[in-house]
């Protein structure tokens, strides 16, 4: 296999690995080798459906290109942009609406502005 001057560009298509792997990618915006290897192998094990086995999949097919994750340690916003932080989170609002089986908008019916990340109960707040 060539190995382009900077792998970091390469897709993440060019890994073989399962479509679970795949799934999880797109759950954090990640498009490139270089978006992946900014994360931890931790942070990926928190995607569901990502278990072990994807994450050892990941790191040896990682190793093909002489690429490593990112060691676990500090939480990954504190390297980040504000602009990655807040792509991030509107992954995750994105696959809260999937989980809960409801449109994006209807989520700030659950999830007050006001109420710390609390589900709203409606009970005259």
């Amino acid at each position: 296999m060539n190995i382009p001057n900077d792998p970091q560009k390469l897709p993440v298509s060019v890994l073989d690995l399962e479509a679970r792997s795949f799934s999880c990618f797109r759950r954090y915006d990640i498009k490139t080798l270089g978006d992946l290897v900014k994360f931890s192998r931790r942070e990926l094990l928190e995607c569901r459906n990502f278990g072990k086995k994807s994450a050892a999949l990941v790191v040896s097919e990682l190793a093909k290109f002489s690429l490593v994750l990112r060691p676990n340690g500090p939480p990954r916003s504190l390297y980040l942009s504000a602009q990655d932080n807040i792509r991030i989170q509107c992954g995750f609002w994105l696959e809260q609406a999937k989980i809960l089986d409801v449109d994006v908008s209807d989520l700030t019916a659950l999830y007050g502005k006001n109420t710390g990340g609390k589900i709203n109960s409606g009970g005259g707040q």
